[in-house]
């Protein structure tokens, strides 16, 4: 789940630009995105024809996004604002392990590089519920769902601004 909010104008919206990328292989079931996909959808998924994608907005605001997934049933589902915005059955198992990369894509030869502002990105243990997700948008509170990694970019740069992604 992220905070995230893009920038630019048409040359960066043809393009991937990924929030958070996760494995090491550029192959199916084995790496992860998280982001907007070159046809201008949100994508959640494992590469290759096993992406879940989803409405996004065309505004230059901030929005909540958060992705679920429940290694036991496949179920995938996309949150935009607190708001399900899709969900399906993935048809295999993620497979992969590696690097995360917040913003970028941590494969060689990938330019998925984020253009905007991203905060407050958060990997859990278990899938989240409905209500979970919203109390995470709301409030940062969660329960009963640990974090395995956080990011909240509450730095500055020389210019007093959060640090951003481009």
């Amino acid at each position: 789940m992220a905070w995230a909010r893009q920038m630019g104008g048409p040359s960066s919206t043809n393009r991937a630009r990924m929030i958070l990328t996760l494995g090491s292989e550029n192959t199916a079931d084995k790496y992860l995105k998280f982001g907007l996909n070159s046809g201008n959808s949100f994508t959640f998924g494992f590469n290759g024809e096993n992406d879940l994608n989803g409405p996004v907005s065309s505004d230059f605001d901030w929005h909540h996004w958060t992705g679920t997934y429940d290694a036991n049933t496949r179920a995938r589902k996309v949150y935009r604002d607190g708001l399900l915005v899709a969900s399906d059955t993935a048809r295999g198992h993620f497979l992969g392990a590696g690097k995360i990369g917040v913003g970028c894509s941590i494969v060689a030869g990938i330019n998925w590089n984020w253009v905007g502002q991203i905060d407050d990105v958060k990997i859990f243990e278990a899938p989240l519920t409905p209500a979970q997700v919203r109390q995470e948008m709301d409030f940062g509170i969660r329960s009963n769902a640990p974090e395995l990694e956080y990011w909240n970019f509450e730095e500055e740069d020389a210019n007093g601004f959060a640090s951003s992604i481009a």
